[in-house]
């Protein structure tokens, strides 16, 4: 607690101790501390907090500090709860990836259509990864409707990538279990019935 101006104040960390639900509760760290500065904001914060209750604590490493959008809270807090150690909005060499596994040296992209449609960050995104891999990294990349239809496949190629099991179903072509291919239909003339 700090005294600005006579009134007592408290960071979001100290507060969620009053929040009944977990899950408000990190959702309220994660939307705080969003973006590229949001670790470096709640240490900030938390400078002045002599001491965080047991389940501030666990909520903290819960919650996925950082990270920019629901897909990659998504697979950030599964991660965790798979028992990695996860970063996001990590920088290796000159770019920023939206999850890193350090010990494993896993980093992921989590890529929104809109946002990649233009031509420079589908250039940069390139660059990006071959960085990364001629670093020593292992690279992975999804789309967020991926996390957003198929997650159990996106986390468990991420937890497996080490140790890859090829006979997994999202080791087969991605066309027969995706929803993607499911949802488009194409309409063919000749299969069009004939007209009397």
């Amino acid at each position: 607690m700090v005294d600005v101006n006579g009134l007592s104040v408290v960071c979001p960390a100290q507060v969620i101790e009053h929040l009944a639900d977990d899950e408000r509760a990190v959702q309220l760290l994660e939307h705080r501390y969003s973006g590229r500065n949001g670790k470096e904001f709640l240490d900030t914060e938390l400078q002045n907090v002599p001491k965080l209750p047991h389940r501030t604590r666990r909520l903290l490493v819960q919650a996925a500090i950082g990270a920019d959008s629901v897909p990659e809270r998504t697979v950030a807090r599964a991660l965790k709860a798979k028992g990695f150690h996860v970063e996001s909005n990590f920088i290796i060499g000159l770019y920023r990836w939206d999850i890193v596994l350090p010990k494993e040296r896993i980093a992921v992209g989590i890529d929104g259509y809109e946002f990649h449609i233009d031509k420079k960050p589908f250039v940069r995104d390139r660059w990006k990864n071959n960085d990364a891999v001629l670093r020593g990294w292992l690279t992975l990349r999804y789309s967020g409707m991926c996390v957003t239809h198929h997650p159990s496949y996106v986390i468990e190629q991420i937890a497996t990538a080490r140790k890859p099991n090829l006979s997994s179903a999202w080791h087969s072509f991605v066309g027969r279990w995706h929803r993607l291919w499911n949802t488009i239909t194409h309409f063919d003339p000749w299969d069009a019935p004939p007209v009397h």
